[in-house]
C-alpha cells in the first residue's frame, strides 16, 4: 500500500500473517498494533504514524522503519526479529516517555540506525540481544533529562557510535557484553553529569576518540577490555577507573603525559596505596625494582629494597662497629677521670664519634624495623592457619572415617570365618577351608603427620 491515509486503526494483534506487509508514503492516525502477532517482513517506509506497539511480536524478516516520523513510543519489548531493523533516517519522537522501547529484544540480524537517524527522547536496550550489531553512525540522541541510550546487560556484537554521532543525554552501557568492537570514533557525548557509563561492562577491541570532549562523568568502574585506543584531548575532567583492566592499551604519549601532569598528586597517592597491597596479594616482588623505559622522576634507590639476608648482613656489623665506638667513649671517660681536667682539653676529639655512632643507631633502627616486618609478613595470617588447621582437621577425619570402615569389615570376616569353623567341627570335617583373616594391624589406615605452620 502506498500513499494511503488510514483514519482507523491498523489492529493486527495475536495475528498470525503469513505474507509481506509493505506500507510507504502512508499516514497512520492511530499507531498500528502488532501486539504478540506473528508475521513475516514488515516495510514502514516513510510514513507517518503516532508510535507502534510490537510488542512481544515474532517477525519471520525484517522491520523496516526506514524514513518514517514515529510520534510516540515505538514498542519492541520481548520481540524476536529473525532479520534486521532499519531505522534509518527515521525520526522518533515521544514526550515523557521512551521513543524506543526494546528491553528485551532478541535480533538475529543488525540494528542500523543510520543516515540522518534522530530520536527525541530516550532509547531502552535493556537486556536485548543484539548479535548482528548496532550501528549508529551519525545518528542524534536527544534525551537531556535521562538516558539518551540505556543499553545496560545488552549482549551485542558491535556497537558503532560514530561519524558525529551525537548524544545529548547519558550513554548507559552497564555490565553490557560486546564480544567484538565498541567505537566511539568522533562521537559527540553530552551528558549533564554522566557522558557515559560503562561499569562492569565486558568488550573486545574499544575505541575511544570523541570528537570533542565529553561533557560529564567518564565512568568505566569494573570495566574489562581486551585493548583499549584513545587519543588526544579526549578525557573529561572526572573519570572513574576503579577496577577497570585491559590486556593492551594504545594510547598517544602527549595524551598520558597531560593526564599525569594533570593528576599527580593523585597518582602518587594512588601508587602507595596501590603497591603494597599487591605485595600483600603475591602480584609483586616488593625485594625486587624494575625500571622500564619510560621517562619517570624517582627519588628512590634500588639498595632502599633489601633481603633479609642482606638485611642480617647490615645489623651484625653495625652491631660491632657501635660496640667498638660504645667502648672508645668508655675508654676516654676512664682516662678522663684519671688524668684530671689535664686531659679534658685531649678528650675534645672523642667527640667527633658521636655523628657517627648517631647514623649508626638510626641505620641500625630501621635494620631491625624491617627485618621485624619481613618476619611479620613471612607469618602465615590467622586466616591461612585457620584453613590449614580445617584442612588436617578433615584430613584426620576421612582417615579415621576409613579406618572405622576398615575394622568393621574385619570384624565381619571375623564373624564369618567363626561360623565356618564352628559348621565344619559340627559335620565332622577336620580341617577348615581357608585362611583366617590377618591381624588388624597389618590392614590400619596409617594416620598422616599433618604439621601445621
Amino acid at each position: 500500500m502506498a500513499g494511503a491515509r488510514i483514519t482507523g486503526r491498523l489492529d493486527l494483534a495475536g495475528a498470525e500473517i503469513g505474507h509481506v506487509l509493505w506500507f510507504e508514503d502512508c499516514w497512520f492516525e492511530e499507531g498500528p498494533s502488532l501486539y504478540g502477532a506473528a508475521t513475516r517482513t514488515i516495510g514502514i517506509i516513510g510514513s507517518r504514524a503516532p508510535g507502534m506497539d510490537a510488542t512481544l511480536a515474532r517477525i519471520e524478516g525484517t522491520l523496516n522503519l526506514q524514513r518514517s516520523v514515529l510520534h510516540g513510543t515505538v514498542s519492541l519489548m520481548r520481540a524476536r526479529i529473525a532479520g534486521e531493523l532499519k531505522l534509518s533516517g527515521a525520526m522518533l519522537s515521544a514526550s515523557d516517555s521512551w521513543t524506543l522501547f526494546a528491553g528485551g529484544l532478541v535480533m538475529e540480524g543488525g540494528v542500523f540506525c543510520r543516515r540522518g537517524f534522530t530520536a527525541h527522547g530516550g532509547i531502552r536496550l535493556l537486556g536485548a540481544h543484539l548479535p548482528g550489531g548496532l550501528f549508529m553512525e551519525g545518528a542524534r540522541l536527544d534525551n537531556p533529562d535521562g538516558p539518551a541510550l540505556l543499553a545496560d546487560n545488552a549482549v551485542a556484537s558491535t556497537l558503532v557510535f560514530s561519524k558525529r554521532f551525537t548524544a545529548q543525554g547519558a550513554v548507559c552501557l552497564r555490565g553490557a557484553q560486546i564480544s567484538d568492537q565498541l567505537t566511539f570514533d568522533g562521537a559527540i557525548l553530552n551528558g549533564e553529569d554522566v557522558a557515559l557509563d560503562c561499569s562492569r561492562m565486558q568488550a573486545g577491541d574499544v575505541h575511544f576518540t570523541p570528537a570533542a570532549l565529553p561533557s560529564g562523568t567518564v565512568d568505566l568502574r569494573g570495566t574489562r577490555v581486551t585493548a583499549f585506543h584513545d587519543g588526544e584531548g579526549v578525557w573529561p575532567r572526572i573519570v572513574r577507573l576503579q577496577g577497570f583492566s585491559y590486556a593492551s592499551i594504545q594510547s598517544r604519549d602527549s595524551t598520558v603525559a597531560r593526564f599525569v601532569r594533570r593528576h599527580r598528586a593523585a597518582l602518587n597517592s594512588l601508587f602507595v596505596q596501590v603497591l603494597p597491597l599487591c605485595g600483600r596479594r603475591g602480584l609483586v616482588d616488593l625485594s625486587a625494582v624494575a625500571v622500564d623505559d619510560s621517562p619517570m622522576e624517582a627519588n628512590a634507590s634500588r639498595d632502599a629494597n633489601q633481603r633479609l639476608q642482606r638485611l642480617e648482613e647490615t645489623i651484625s656489623p653495625c652491631e660491632k662497629e657501635i660496640h667498638a665506638l660504645m667502648e672508645d667513649v668508655v675508654d676516654h671517660a676512664l682516662s678522663v677521670e684519671a688524668n684530671g681536667s689535664a686531659a679534658q682539653g685531649d678528650g675534645e676529639d672523642a667527640c667527633d664519634n658521636w655523628p657517627r655512632l648517631s647514623r649508626l643507631c638510626d641505620r641500625l633502627t630501621r635494620a631491625h624495623l624491617a627485618r621485624d616486618t619481613l618476619h611479620e609478613r613471612a607469618m602465615p595470617s590467622p586466616t591461612e592457619i585457620r584453613i590449614k588447621v580445617e584442612a588436617a582437621e578433615r584430613t584426620v577425619a576421612r582417615a579415621e572415617k576409613r579406618l572405622a570402615a576398615e575394622t568393621e569389615a574385619h570384624q565381619e570376616k571375623l564373624k564369618k570365618y567363626e561360623l565356618r569353623v564352628r559348621e565344619n567341627r559340627a559335620a565332622g570335617h577336620r580341617g577348615v577351608n581357608g585362611r583366617p583373616p590377618g591381624p588388624m594391624e597389618h590392614k590400619a589406615v596409617p594416620l598422616c603427620a599433618t604439621s601445621v605452620t
